[in-house]
């Protein structure tokens, strides 16, 4: 309901980006039109000549010429009782009255029109785009949104429009012209370009945090997906617009980008339903896969090897059924379902894909009754939106896994604390309880109390967090300390040299691991017992540990191993654990019957409890 709320708003809120016209009951007589109105649309009928590439002086004197609706492709006109072909080229021409004052400017917004064509005002030519030939081999199409502004040569004047095409099945006027001032004009095109612009910023940015997590996270596969089917919405998206790849690309023509979108629009749906897939995995889903992937790869193989001209008879024919929307809409159904049916485990988080997979059918089966002329719920293209407000709800999703990562991590590591409570010093516990409680029964009780104090400060809840206070840490250390040297019968000594404060946030877990590797590595094989010094200095924006001890000390092939990726003994977790946090710092010097140092640093935290 928020996020439906939230559309409603931006639709309103943008309401400025998009442009509704006001049509004239004589589109040339606009003696009653001043421009601080507003803009017109020059839709209606314009002299139309068919396979003739004429100028304005040819133009004079011609009377009777035919006339055609605009906007329209010209393989919707008949001539002689047969539609035109789809190749060829023409000459359009509207002839405009004004009540405007000679000079006056004004400004032409030009949609994407897919032809090569050539704008006039009167005998001047004001805006191309490609190349316009008679000739086929040497055209060159290309179809992005541009204006063109111009002082108008008299009250009267004619738009002369050349254009010609020979690979598309649609051609011609196809979309409307704006005719308003140099300022609207102007302002329209930054509307459309900002428009467009924040879109594929969020595109990029989602596309990029994707990317970061795809790697971050190998082992979930839909952040990769997610990344590809923003790469293919955004060519979908800038090919059928303001279309960027176009204008960077010289010899680009229109039927280069013609196979891109559909390829994109392709494998923008195959991707897409990976993307659901891999999160609401079901029997019906993997069917589901299957199916867009063998569809997929018909389409591909239908855009690579049929031309272009034909495919497009086929996915468009006439009056009958669209099949590209038809796919769309088929699958976007089946997406649907397979979210409804993959979201008994995670309820909430299919409720928001399932809003996203039903805004983006809405809005874009409202964008293609806005297109084709057909009663539309909103006046002005609204799947641009609906895809600002679905990049925003991804992110959202996921910086929630990664929110589960992170408490996921936090488990990891409470399995790490648990973990540190070794066999061996429960069992060491439980001997020296039964040896002691024959001859002592007051040590014996020490021995359970310092036990259980260390057992509860090692499975406190709160050390499934990150960090926890220095002053903790030590207390911890204390109770180990004490049963060890129970158990050692006082041959071990410990000297602590402390920071005054001890009210900072260290991460958990990594200065008790150290201290027992020590006794149980280093001096619990001494007969004469042992010492270790416990140092620990603030300096600056860290705090920097060692514990030294006199043990029997490492070789360094022993310190190599000890440290190696994997081994999963507590100096290898602590020192990669030590990546997590800050830069690395983490050092071991030993020698045999020397004893051993272990160092290392964190950056100072204030403590939070």
């Amino acid at each position: 309901m928020l996020l439906c709320f939230i559309f409603i708003v931006l639709i309103t809120g943008f309401r400025a980006f998009a442009y509704t016209g006001h049509p004239e009951s004589d589109l040339g007589d606009l003696r009653n039109w001043s421009p601080v109105e507003g803009c017109v649309t020059l839709d209606g009928d314009w002299d139309f000549f068919w396979g003739k590439l004429l100028t304005y002086e040819d133009l004079q004197g011609v009377q009777n010429a035919k006339t055609v609706a605009v906007p329209a492709s010209w393989t919707e006109y008949e001539f002689n009782n047969s539609r035109l072909t789809p190749e060829g080229f023409a000459t359009y021409r509207l002839s405009i009255k004004t009540g405007l004052k000679s000079k006056t400017s004004l400004g032409l917004y030009i949609a994407g029109i897919p032809a090569a064509y050539r704008v006039y005002i009167d005998g001047t030519m004001v805006a191309c785009s490609g190349t316009v030939s008679s000739r086929g081999e040497e055209m060159l199409v290309k179809s992005y949104p541009q204006i063109a502004l111009f002082d108008i040569p008299d009250s009267e004047f004619d738009i002369i429009i050349q254009a010609s095409n020979h690979k598309t099945m649609r051609s011609g006027l196809t979309t409307s012209l704006i005719l308003g001032s140099g300022d609207e004009i102007e302002a329209l095109y930054r509307k459309s370009i900002l428009k467009s612009s924040i879109l594929y910023g969020s595109l990029f940015l989602v596309i990029a945090l994707s990317i970061i997590m795809a790697i971050v996270c190998r082992d979930i596969k839909y952040f990769f997906f997610l990344a590809i089917v923003c790469v293919a919405i955004f060519f979908a998206v800038d090919l059928t617009g303001i279309n960027l790849v176009s204008r960077f690309l010289p010899r680009f023509d229109i039927s280069d980008a013609k196979v891109l979108f559909y390829s994109s629009f392709t494998w923008g749906v195959l991707f897409l339903t990976s993307y659901f897939y891999f999160q609401f995995k079901s029997r019906f889903y993997k069917h589901v896969l299957m199916l867009a992937l063998f569809l997929s790869v018909i389409w591909q193989l239908l855009i690579i090897c049929v031309p272009l001209k034909l495919f497009e008879a086929i996915v468009y024919p006439g009056n009958r059924v669209n099949l590209i929307v038809a796919y769309a809409i088929t699958m976007s159904l089946l997406n649907m379902a397979g979210i409804i049916k993959g979201t008994r485990d995670s309820f909430i988080s299919g409720m928001e894909q399932l809003l996203c997979a039903s805004l983006l059918t809405f809005s874009a089966l409202l964008d293609y009754s806005y297109y084709k002329g057909i009663s539309s719920a909103m006046p002005f293209p609204v799947l641009h939106y609906a895809l600002i407000i679905i990049l925003a709800v991804q992110i959202i999703i996921q910086a929630k896994q990664v929110r589960g990562l992170i408490e996921q991590q936090r488990n990891d590591e409470l399995r790490f604390v648990q973990a540190q409570v070794k066999p061996h010093l429960l069992y060491s516990v439980i001997d020296t309880y039964i040896e002691t409680s024959q001859q002592d029964n007051d040590k014996a009780r020490v021995i359970l109390e310092s036990f259980a104090s260390y057992l509860r400060k090692t499975f406190d809840i709160k050390k499934s967090y990150r960090y926890f206070s220095l002053r903790e840490a030590i207390s911890l250390v204390q109770s180990y300390i004490s049963i060890e040297q129970i158990r050692l019968k006082n041959s071990l000594e410990v000297n602590y040299i402390l920071p005054e404060n001890l009210d900072v946030a260290i991460p958990t877990c990594m200065l008790q691991p150290i201290v027992e590797n020590s006794v149980v590595h280093g001096l619990s094989t001494r007969e004469q017992g042992g010492r270790i010094d416990i140092e620990i200095k603030q300096r600056g924006a860290y705090l920097y540990f060692s514990v030294r001890d006199n043990g029997t000390g490492m070789t360094p092939k022993e310190i190599s191993d000890a440290l190696a990726p994997g081994k999963n003994n507590s100096l290898s977790n602590i020192s990669e654990r030590l990546g997590f946090f800050n830069r690395r710092y983490f050092s071991i010097v030993s020698n045999p019957d020397n004893g051993t140092e272990v160092s290392w640093r964190v950056r100072v935290k204030e403590f939070k409890d």
